[in-house]
């Protein structure tokens, strides 16, 4: 089974798939176990007995979800085999009763996990978060595009014209593993700009970028580059100043957190803030965050009341830079598609 192992995960790789992760799981928890066996010799009772240990080990305390993973793994090895015509039937006919129930190692983890409102507005306008931090944190906040996502967004993909509220074209991802790419679910994506973010996008643009980069931004410019001396601290990357989601994650736990006392919270709460804000989850996540690949023609221009709607489940969201009010209270100025409240971003430390 290693030899084809061997073979997979190269391919993996030039798929853009997450060949690290099934690397690491493959070889710490799967190779030691099964990893002897000619790949037509594995049965589904070695993949009980596998599971069975990794379950049950106390030295590596595996949580359910970690177990899942490496389950799925293992099953997409095997259906590979099949298709290679190397076995006649993939042994991975296991289900609950022996891998476990799918929960939370902690069952209280999720529940604290969030941000509230209050804290959702610190960390795009507290001074001790650096503006392009504050910026980046604010487009996955408030349009509830993914970090890769983000990381892709150029100037010429937001349309500040369009009304009611300005639109992001989220087409593209940045993957370390591939570089930029299309989309999770190869979704072209159109995400009504939040007020609040307009007003940072229009500030952003106005001064904040050229500040940090040292000239003014042209439409293929990416809104949140890595700064100037992250980049040239880059040894293996090379290009366009993309962040990475090493880079993003790292400043948060090392520098924001920290800065802030805070504990340990992802920071993509969309959803779960919009709809405490009484918006429709529906139309928040078949149209905003997690769209499927359009099998529409008139679906991608998202026109008239689909995107009326849209935008105006959007708006339910009540999040301000700096203290809480409702997104109707913040003030617009034409042309600006959504909003360019007076403010200036925090000083950088």
């Amino acid at each position: 089974m290693r030899g084809f192992v061997a073979e997979w995960l190269p391919k993996r790789r030039e798929r853009g798939l997450d060949w690290k992760a099934d690397d690491g799981r493959l070889n710490r928890h799967v190779l030691p176990h099964i990893g002897d066996l000619p790949i037509a010799e594995v049965r589904a009772r070695h993949m009980v007995d596998m599971f069975h240990k990794l379950r049950t080990d106390p030295n590596l305390n595996l949580a359910p979800r970690s177990i899942y993973n490496i389950y799925s793994v293992v099953s997409a090895v095997f259906r590979d085999a099949k298709l290679a015509d190397l076995i006649e039937q993939s042994p991975c006919v296991l289900d609950e009763r022996h891998l476990g129930p799918l929960i939370d190692k902690d069952p209280e983890w999720r529940s604290t996990a969030v941000f509230t409102h209050e804290e959702a507005e610190t960390i795009i306008s507290d001074a001790r978060i650096p503006p392009d931090r504050q910026m980046a944190y604010a487009i996955e906040l408030l349009a509830g595009v993914r970090p890769g996502e983000g990381s892709a967004l150029r100037w010429r993909h937001y349309d500040p014209t369009v009304r009611p509220l300005g639109k992001l074209l989220v087409a593209k991802s940045y993957s370390t593993r591939v570089g930029e790419k299309t989309t999770k679910t190869d979704a072209v994506k159109h995400v009504p700009v939040h007020p609040t973010l307009a007003a940072m996008l229009a500030e952003w643009k106005l001064g904040g970028w050229a500040e940090m980069m040292g000239r003014a931004p042209g439409p293929d410019d990416l809104i949140v580059p890595l700064p100037p001396d992250a980049a040239e601290r880059r040894t293996k990357r090379k290009g366009e100043p993309f962040r990475t989601t090493y880079y993003s994650g790292k400043c948060w736990r090392e520098d924001g957190l920290p800065a802030l006392g805070w504990r340990h919270r992802r920071h993509a709460t969309f959803i779960t803030l919009a709809i405490d804000d009484s918006a429709d989850p529906d139309v928040l996540e078949t149209r905003v965050t997690h769209t499927r690949k359009s099998r529409n023609a008139f679906d991608g221009y998202n026109r008239g009341l689909q995107w009326e709607r849209t935008c105006a489940e959007v708006l339910k969201l009540r999040i301000a830079r700096g203290g809480r009010s409702s997104a109707a209270e913040q003030p617009i100025a034409a042309g600006s598609g959504g909003g360019f409240a007076a403010f200036r971003c925090s000083p950088r430390k």
